[in-house]
């Protein structure tokens, strides 16, 4: 059984992936910015708050599906092999990122 231990590789820089998929996570934190600029706008025109309310939904949930991705890319390439060289400290890691996106 695998025991916790302090990573090796803490150290190591972690990135995302490859240039394909910070491409797709520049698109979309650039369609986020975006609409957080149309919300301020809105705000600035004096927009009904239902209005205001649905566009921060929107950009509430592009955001966690942003995160959700490079979370999943962390897990996949990082955590994985953490895990093949028996540290599970990454586990716990991996627990903690998704509390804050509860």
């Amino acid at each position: 059984m695998p025991t916790k231990t302090k990573s090796t590789t803490k150290n190591k820089k972690e990135t995302i992936g490859n240039e394909k998929e910070r491409h797709e996570i520049n698109n979309r934190l650039s369609r986020i910015i975006g609409s957080m600029n149309g919300i301020k706008k809105m705000v600035e025109q004096g927009a009904e708050c239902d209005e205001i309310l649905v566009q921060l939904s929107a950009v509430v949930n592009a955001t966690k599906s942003v995160a959700n991705f490079v979370l999943l890319k962390h897990i996949n390439n990082y955590v994985a092999e953490e895990i093949k060289n028996g540290n599970t400290q990454s586990i716990d890691d991996v627990i903690s990122y998704f509390k804050r996106f509860e």
